[in-house]
């Protein structure tokens, strides 16, 4: 159910972006604060609409990935404490989508990843190592030559 729900999102998401985009906002702007005893239904559905927006493709939506109020607002998201949650599955996908948008974050942010992951190699589920230590050479790799400066500082 949870990829047909994905497919129809990234199908709607192509036609009408700007309402997407809204959708996740409103969704997002929902959760109970903190997000660390948010219940994992919403929190998880709303890492998974943030995560399928640039499966929309197209150029409108690309743009917007970079541009605009989509970065703010995966700045938002790794301003709060999710990488706490106590669900296991609400933390690997909080790692999907810091990996999956690494790129475009501020340097400051990308700090925070690479602190988190290495934190979370030490996480009492093995899941959640293994996951976590995957995320981590992703995001390594996502690296620009500057970037490298926060494995030495992480």
């Amino acid at each position: 159910a949870k990829n047909e729900v994905r497919k129809l999102f990234v199908n709607c998401c192509r036609v009408y972006p700007d309402r997407c985009l809204e959708l996740i906002v409103a969704v997002l702007c929902s959760l109970p604060q903190p997000l660390s005893k948010a219940p994992f239904p919403p929190v998880d559905a709303a890492l998974r609409l943030v995560y399928a927006f640039s499966e929309c493709g197209g150029a409108a939506v690309n743009k917007m990935v970079t541009t605009g109020q989509f970065p703010s607002i995966i700045a938002s998201i790794h301003q709060t404490d999710i990488v706490s949650h106590p669900n296991r599955q609400v933390v690997l996908t909080y790692f999907e989508v810091s990996s999956r948008y690494f790129k475009s974050l501020e340097s400051g942010l990308k700090s925070l990843v690479v602190s988190r992951l290495l934190g979370c190699m030490k996480h009492p589920h093995l899941t959640v190592r293994n996951r976590s230590a995957y995320f981590f050479l992703k995001v390594v790799e996502a690296m620009d030559n500057d970037s490298h400066q926060l494995l030495r500082d992480g």
